[in-house]
């Protein structure tokens, strides 16, 4: 049911775009799935996230921030504001399951059948077995300025303040 390979995952959703049908346009969401120096783009519609969202929250019993339906979804701030906010949901949720990815998000992201990705889950469930688990120690983030908490707001502020007093002590004393 789970998948231990979060860790080396990121996902991102860099833009939005029109797409258009026989019936009428409407909006996909640009997701890009880096795992191991590998790039998988997808095109997902609002109401695939939305379906992943209700899924997951019966699966992990965790309640994930997601942006509202909106009636009318074509104001670029709006979509903007959509597009980072699917982003930030994609991210928690795989925070989350660090350790265990659940099937549907993979089917999802679509790696249930990427044969390399099947390759690396063989050998991350094998390695799970012989191996302890371990704390993730370092994380690179695609917004150096976008803060999950304001905890993490204050935090990062203090430390800059330690950074810039030391620098400009080491410089003029």
């Amino acid at each position: 049911m789970y998948t231990s390979l979060s860790s080396k995952m990121r996902i991102v959703i860099p833009k939005y775009q029109s797409a258009f049908s026989s019936e009428a346009s409407y909006t996909v969401y640009c997701v890009e799935v880096i795992h191991n120096g590998k790039v998988i783009n997808l095109q997902k519609r609002y109401s695939e996230f939305y379906d992943l969202h209700k899924k997951l929250q019966k699966v992990l019993n965790i309640k994930f921030a997601f942006p509202p339906k909106r009636v009318l979804n074509k104001d670029k701030n709006l979509l903007e504001m959509r597009r980072e906010m699917l982003e930030l949901f994609l991210q928690a949720v795989l925070n989350e399951v660090q350790m265990d990815i659940p099937n549907i998000l993979l089917e999802f992201l679509q790696l249930s059948s990427d044969k390399d990705f099947s390759k690396d889950l063989q050998i991350g469930t094998e390695k799970q077995r012989s191996y302890t688990n371990h704390q993730q120690m370092i994380c690179f983030k695609k917004h150096a300025y976008l803060h999950e908490s304001v905890c993490e707001i204050a935090e990062e502020k203090i430390l800059s303040c330690i950074i810039t007093k030391g620098c400009l002590n080491g410089i003029y004393n």
